[in-house]
């Protein structure tokens, strides 16, 4: 159960990125582990077949960035999609000192809020939906909700005004976008992302690759290039489980906690990844009252 490491190229969304791949891989079931912006490149997650479960994994995975900040220039999408938005003080050119001073100012954890046009939900719609068919005033009296998030690192790698660019580690959910306007306002100059790339998800360190180089391959050559989800195993928290277990769990029933193995080092009221104890992953389960409970299992997991 394999999963392919793509390097998405900009100009086409992630749904698209996948079609792409199902036409030089053939999936009978695919799906991704976190959008990315069409205008957005790099690393682009694909679960194959049944492993589509698994790809909650990146879902809550912190993720690396590189993006390039323009500043003195707002949009309504927060990128190079959108309008232009008049500022008042965009001839301003931010110090060093003060560009240092508002990447400190934006790491850590707060609550975000995401752009209007983003794939967040509000009464079951998505928003850049609503907002590609809403007026200005419309889109301000939307009540979007911030989000928790977590920047753990904002590194700067070179600022020539008016580029700034920036290497960011943050959490799932958090918006690059968001984060580069936010730091826009506070410069007093506006900023937008002239351009972003996913450099990395914390579950990963293998090698991506590009559509040109899957092409590229035969097919035997090509599907040597994925990767397994048990090599998910050493970089998750996980529980490793007996057959007879993993049946148990799949048939919807509890397992005592006291039953596991090191059930010492296991949390309360915290999801982990379910495996084997050949380290093929079978599903997700929570420890809850002192017990394992099954969140998810894969149906056709086989027993020695």
């Amino acid at each position: 159960m394999p999963i392919l490491l793509l390097d998405k190229p900009s100009g086409i969304t992630s749904f698209q990125a996948l079609r792409e791949c199902n036409n030089l891989f053939a999936f009978t079931k695919y799906g991704h582990g976190g959008t990315l912006d069409p205008k957005a490149t790099g690393l682009l997650p694909i679960f194959i077949d049944h492993d589509t479960i698994f790809s909650k994994i990146c879902l809550l995975s912190s993720k690396k960035y590189e993006v390039i900040c323009h500043l003195g220039v707002s949009t309504t999408t927060y990128d190079t999609e959108g309008e232009l938005i008049e500022c008042e003080s965009k001839n301003i050119e931010p110090s060093i000192d003060k560009i240092l001073e508002s990447l400190k100012i934006f790491t850590g954890s707060y609550n975000q809020l995401p752009p209007i046009y983003s794939a967040v939900k509000i009464n079951g719609k998505r928003l850049y939906s609503i907002a590609r068919t809403k007026k200005n005033e419309t889109l301000k009296s939307l009540k979007v909700k911030p989000r928790p998030i977590t920047i753990y690192s904002i590194d700067l790698l070179n600022y020539i005004y008016p580029f700034l660019n920036l290497q960011v580690v943050c959490s799932s959910g958090t918006y690059v976008r968001s984060l580069v306007n936010d730091l826009g306002n506070y410069l007093h100059c506006g900023a937008h992302v002239s351009t972003l790339r996913r450099l990395g998800v914390s579950c990963f360190n293998s090698k991506m690759y590009t559509l040109d180089q899957l092409s590229s391959c035969n097919q035997i050559d090509r599907e040597a290039l994925l990767i397994q989800t048990s090599d998910l195993i050493s970089e998750q928290p996980h529980i490793l489980l007996s057959d007879y277990q993993i049946k148990k769990l799949s048939n919807g029933q509890k397992i005592s906690y006291h039953d596991l193995i090191d059930s010492d080092s296991y949390l309360e009221n915290q999801e982990y990844l379910l495996a084997s104890t050949r380290k093929k992953l079978v599903g997700f389960g929570l420890i809850q009252d002192q017990f394992l409970k099954p969140t998810r299992m894969i149906s056709n997991h086989t027993y020695n």
